[in-house]
């Protein structure tokens, strides 16, 4: 008779973090998949090498928010098939500002970013155990927090229920619980306009540690960001162009936002005040490619084709930038210049 089919192995429920000095100290890596949808950005998207990096302003100011940088991307891999006029999903990497600002609560230093981490099954499972992994590890530790990890944003209402049974602190739990249980306060607190940063929230309700590994799994996910294509497969079959301008605006003042959540009791009057002052939002991905990338960085990306195409037949052609910039006819520009039409 045939063998009766194996059993699929477990899933484990949650997952224990792994740190040691090298790659080499740590456990095995566990079987498992991507944790989510975004996890599976991860995992799935093309490591490609940026060649070129060159600011476009005669007069930059990365202080005054006013940086527009040309990009130029290895096509190598899946990112080859690339479209005319179609998008690149890039992955940012976070402000080291904010980094340095994680390490702190979770009472590690400067030093450990460079530690190698990676995920295993709790204590106790059966052996061949898969996990549900949060982002592709082995890696080091100031890579995931800098390309993993949204620290930009407030924490998500999601990330707070799991935090509440884990906290120690009696204040800090009875704050998030008032928070949690009032919907306009979360509301204030996720407002894009706000723009209240993971540190910063965190400081305010008086939590000034939490584990690596809490930190780590339950931290709202980096989102990738999307880019028009600014270049031809016909002219640069070999490269991927973009054109990014550094996205910036005044912050609000934190204290007189979040006036209302201090005097419900959410808030720390005096944490509150501290975060005045806090001058200019800078975009996430865009202060990263305008000022930080450079020539030889290595990044995560995928592109995907686009319903926006040029006329197949040789007529005149107008092109309008209605709110997403001309990036996409610059591609059209090398298309044109390169194929028999004629009309203008």
């Amino acid at each position: 008779p045939a063998a009766a089919p194996a059993a699929p192995a477990a899933v484990a429920s949650t997952v224990e973090l792994k740190m040691a000095p090298s790659e080499v100290g740590l456990p095995q890596e566990a079987p498992g998949d991507a944790a989510d949808v975004l996890a599976r950005f991860y995992f799935e998207a093309e490591k490609a090498k940026v060649t070129k990096v060159r600011e476009l302003r005669q007069k930059p100011d990365e202080a005054a928010g006013l940086a527009t940088a040309e990009i130029e991307i290895e096509a190598a891999g899946s990112l080859a098939q690339y479209s005319l006029g179609g998008t690149l999903s890039l992955l940012p990497e976070s402000d080291p500002k904010d980094v340095e600002a994680a390490v702190r609560l979770m009472g590690l230093s400067a030093a450990d970013l460079d530690k190698w981490i990676t995920f295993a099954p709790p204590a106790g499972s059966a052996p061949g155990t898969r996990i549900k992994k949060p982002f592709p590890t082995p890696c080091k530790l100031g890579e995931a927090l800098s390309r993993y990890c949204d620290l930009a944003r407030a924490p998500t209402k999601k990330m707070l229920s799991a935090m509440l049974p884990k906290l120690s602190d009696q204040g800090a739990k009875a704050r998030i619980e008032k928070l949690l249980a009032d919907a306009d306060a979360l509301k204030v607190l996720q407002d894009h306009k706000l723009c209240c940063r993971m540190h910063e929230f965190w400081a305010m309700v008086g939590v000034h540690a939490i584990s690596p590994g809490d930190f780590l799994t339950l931290c709202p996910r980096q989102k990738a960001r999307e880019f028009t294509i600014a270049s031809s497969p016909k002219a640069a079959p070999q490269r991927i162009t973009l054109c990014v301008s550094l996205s910036s605006h005044e912050l609000p003042d934190m204290e007189s936002a979040c006036r209302p959540l201090a005097e419900a009791g959410i808030f720390d009057a005096d944490a509150l005040r501290a975060c005045a002052g806090r001058g200019r939002f800078f975009g996430t991905c865009s202060r990263w490619l305008t000022c930080r990338l450079k020539a030889g960085d290595m990044v995560l990306a995928r592109q995907r084709p686009s319903p926006l195409h040029l006329p197949e037949k040789d007529v005149p052609v107008v092109m309008v930038g209605a709110g997403a910039g001309v990036a996409p006819f610059r591609g059209f520009w090398e298309e044109l210049r390169r194929g028999p039409q004629t009309a203008p």
